[in-house]
């Protein structure tokens, strides 16, 4: 039985998605909907794979890669493949079946991983670790799955789960700067407040989901050197 993939259409409207060229989307797709990616976002794949799977060079794998892991949306390491974020969009505290299965196939990777999947910030509580601060932190639900071949550990998976919207909750002063401290950045957190204190917290026409996201929004802009981050909220998008 094939394994599915589903990818939310909002993927394409993805602020750090349109910033790439054609080759770096499609290696993206591939990294979420490969055959053997799995319900917990950490694999087992080689540059070699890659490549045969998507007809690029190992120099062109090697670049993009090197893209994602700056952006923080993949790392690979030791022969694993690491998306940080992906654990969160199966919606774990809300579906028993996929907790149970990502703790699975955590437990089996060797403990240098495990260190390593601390160190990146991925945004799942792996036993045994202190839980990550960003544990409860969503960015948007643009790579959500459906594991039809988790059998093993979970034969009744819903393929159309409910899901439950959680309350934007507005981030005051001193929350926005605490998170720009320790992610080292420069943001000016007053100002960052002020400008979506006179929009009513909103990003582009749409209610803002995540605070931090929109942070590191602009923590990106101003590492690119675009001084409109400030004044345009057109440019302000959440991440995937």
């Amino acid at each position: 039985m094939a394994t599915q993939r589903y990818i939310s259409t909002s993927f394409w409207d993805d602020e750090w998605i349109t910033t790439l060229d054609p080759s770096e989307k499609l290696l993206y797709l591939y990294l979420m909907t490969n055959p053997l990616t799995n319900i917990a976002g950490v694999y087992q794949i080689t540059v070699r794979r890659i490549c045969f799977d998507t007809g690029f060079n190992s120099d062109t794998v090697g670049h993009i890669l090197t893209k994602f892991e700056k952006a923080g949306k993949a790392y690979l390491r030791d022969g694993y493949m690491i998306l940080p974020s992906w654990p969160q969009h199966q919606r774990p505290e809300e579906r028993p079946k996929i907790k149970q299965g990502i703790d699975a196939i955590l437990r089996k990777l060797p403990d240098k991983i495990k260190d390593l999947l601390v160190q990146i910030g991925y945004r799942y509580h792996i036993e045994g670790y202190p839980y990550p601060s960003n544990y409860s932190d969503s960015d948007s639900d643009s790579d959500s799955d459906f594991n039809s071949d988790f059998n093993n550990v979970s034969p009744q998976i819903e393929a159309q789960p409910k899901t439950i919207q959680k309350r934007f909750a507005k981030p005051t002063v001193d929350d926005v700067r605490a998170y720009c401290a320790e992610r080292g950045n420069s943001v000016d957190a007053q100002k960052f407040v002020d400008y979506y204190e006179s929009n009513g917290w909103r990003v582009g026409k749409n209610p803002m989901k995540d605070w931090r996201a929109a942070v590191r929004t602009w923590e990106r802009n101003s590492q690119q050197g675009n001084s409109k981050v400030l004044t345009k909220p057109m440019l302000d998008m959440e991440e995937v």
